[in-house]
């Protein structure tokens, strides 16, 4: 009986996981082919959150849960996810932003799940709303555990598969390289593979706890030297004073950096909390000094993030780090206080993990929903600058409304243009129109080249005063023709080319060379019919010496080449050196 219900949860794991892949190929193609629902973008991000994290979860929850308790808990899975999968989406369809809610989306979901997700199972595990903590401590470090396996399974399972491709194409049998490459097969392949190494993991309880013991192991013997390195930084502060620290500006970053990972560490060692005198004496006195170190670097990141905000306002990724911030200082408050109480062993971090884990997952949330959304904060508080007069009209990154902040700063743009407010609002006003009338630079697309702007934008080095010819000057090159490399000065009316005319083939007709300021050397050949086109490139040592220098000003000849080139396959192969002959002056 026990080996049937095994058997059954297998299928049922390795089902989801097919479904799963199934949607994600779906939704893929939909948006390589443009059609519903890539057609709307609140939609099809609701969709993709929910296709990519309900079915990890529901793996997990097979076998694990109750049913009663797997059904709801998958249940509010697919709300929560699509709900801010929606808001991302329907936020983001009037701009985008790199510190936008995708990317708070993409960082900030997984945690919040993967916190839940743990607080469920071990609540369901011990029959009570809050659990013991021990087995918060089971259900947690399995579960990364598993995900660490799991990654390292699907990473080999791929290198097999692209190993067994490349032995083929060895032979000239292109169908696995082909195949394994093909949407339709790497998608449900991916999640089929996540789905199974979560269940080997799952079943193999003795595997999973030994792995974890020595992953726990290896990470506590790093605490003494994040310890020292962290109480070296504190007390170099007293001599060296804060202005270097604010000048870096990146203080908080990485002190928000060094806060979390100095937890992970203590908790490492920690564990369970149970046989706290057998371990290292070493080990639980660095600990202790962990957990005192916290809110120094709490409270040195907030400052830091304090005078940012002073001086320039709220943008979306000092939003994201005081949320990170209220997250880490409920840490950093419950080990202080369990480090005051109880010394070296303690015993009230078990209290303050799980009261800091429900403040996590408020916070994310929060960060997640139009709550304490970063676009919707950044954009209140530097439009409040601005019309109190804060900060100048001349100054404001308007660009940053309009482009970068999604529907909220759209939604404030439009409404500057109609009734901007304040002591300030003629010239902000002014402002708007003049950068109305100005195009932005990357706003406009730049004007295309014509034969009057090449003869005038390409100097000819050589022969000196020379022209180009009319063929060449006046060729339709339609942004490119798809040739990779094409010099500026022929697609663009306002990039500058400087020419070499050279017989480089002893046909009695020049070649062309063009040399593109920010790129390499194109060689242009004319063709039976009049057409011109790409005969080849110059890549090697053109960052040697004075070589650039000298063929802009034409100081180059013609020579025959040191080696003949060889012929394998029907290909020409070319022996060319990568090296400089004489060192840069």
């Amino acid at each position: 009986m026990k080996y049937f219900f095994a058997n059954r949860i297998a299928v049922a794991r390795l089902l989801i996981g097919l479904v799963q892949g199934i949607a994600l190929y779906f939704l893929h193609d939909a948006i390589a082919q443009k059609v519903w629902p890539a057609d709307q973008p609140d939609v099809l991000r609701a969709l993709l959150v929910t296709a990519m994290y309900v079915p990890f979860f529901a793996v997990l929850g097979v076998g694990n849960l109750r049913w009663q308790t797997f059904t709801v808990w998958t249940g509010a899975l697919v709300l929560l996810c699509a709900g801010l999968g929606f808001h991302a989406g329907h936020q983001e369809m009037a701009g985008f932003t790199f510190f936008s809610l995708t990317t708070t989306l993409s960082a900030s979901l997984p945690c919040l799940l993967l916190i839940a997700n743990a607080l469920v199972t071990a609540a369901d595990s011990d029959r009570r709303f809050v659990a013991d903590f021990r087995t918060y401590f089971e259900v947690s470090w399995k579960h990364v555990t598993q995900y660490v396996l799991a990654s390292l399974f699907v990473g080999l399972f791929w290198g097999i598969l692209w190993l067994g491709g490349v032995l083929f194409r060895l032979i000239g049998i292109n169908f696995i390289a082909n195949t394994i490459a093909e949407n339709w097969f790497w998608i449900p392949a991916s999640t089929l593979t996540v789905s199974a190494a979560l269940h080997l993991t799952d079943t193999q309880a003795v595997l999973v706890r030994g792995a974890r013991s020595l992953l726990l192991n290896l990470l506590a013997w790093l605490m003494p030297v994040m310890v020292l390195i962290g109480a070296g930084f504190l007390v170099a502060l007293f001599f060296t004073g804060l202005d270097p620290l604010w000048k870096t500006k990146r203080a908080t970053v990485s002190l928000i950096v060094a806060t979390g990972l100095l937890i992970l560490l203590i908790n490492a060692h920690f564990q369970d909390g149970a046989s706290q005198n057998e371990r290292l004496p070493l080990l639980r006195y660095a600990r202790f000094l962990a957990a005192l170190m916290l809110a120094p670097l709490v409270a040195l990141a907030s400052v830091g993030l304090g005078l940012r905000v002073e001086q320039y306002g709220w943008t979306p990724s000092r939003v994201i780090g005081l949320t990170y911030l209220v997250m880490l200082a409920s840490y950093a408050i419950g080990y202080a206080l369990a480090a005051l109480r109880s010394g070296p062993a303690l015993r009230g971090l078990p209290t303050a993990n799980v009261v800091s884990a429900f403040v996590t997952m408020a916070g994310l949330l929060a960060l997640l929903t139009p709550i304490a959304d970063p676009a919707r904060i950044s954009v209140a508080d530097q439009i409040r600058r601005l019309e109190t007069g804060r900060i100048a009209p001349e100054k404001f990154d308007f660009a940053f409304l309009d482009k970068s902040s999604g529907r909220y700063g759209k939604s404030a743009y439009e409404r500057l243009k109609a009734n901007p407010q304040g002591p300030n609002a003629a010239k902000i006003a002014a402002r708007i129109e003049e950068l109305a009338k100005s195009p932005r630079a990357g706003s406009t697309p730049p004007q295309p080249g014509t034969a009057e702007t090449r003869a005038r934008n390409i100097t000819v080095a050589k022969p000196a005063g020379g022209t180009l010819p009319a063929a060449f000057l006046g060729q339709d090159w339609k942004n490119g023709l798809g040739i990779p490399n094409l010099p500026s000065c022929l697609i663009q009316a306002t990039a500058k080319c400087d020419a070499l005319l050279m017989d480089l083939t002893d046909d009695g007709r020049p070649e062309i060379l063009i040399i593109d300021p920010p790129g390499i050397v194109v060689v242009f050949a004319q063709e039976a019919d009049g057409k011109w086109a790409t005969a080849g490139q110059i890549q090697q040592k053109l960052g040697c010496g004075d070589v650039r220098q000298a063929l802009k000003a034409g100081d180059v000849e013609p020579l025959q080449p040191r080696f003949k080139d060889l012929e394998a396959a029907g290909e020409r192969l070319q022996i060319v050196s990568g090296f400089c002959s004489r060192p840069r002056r």
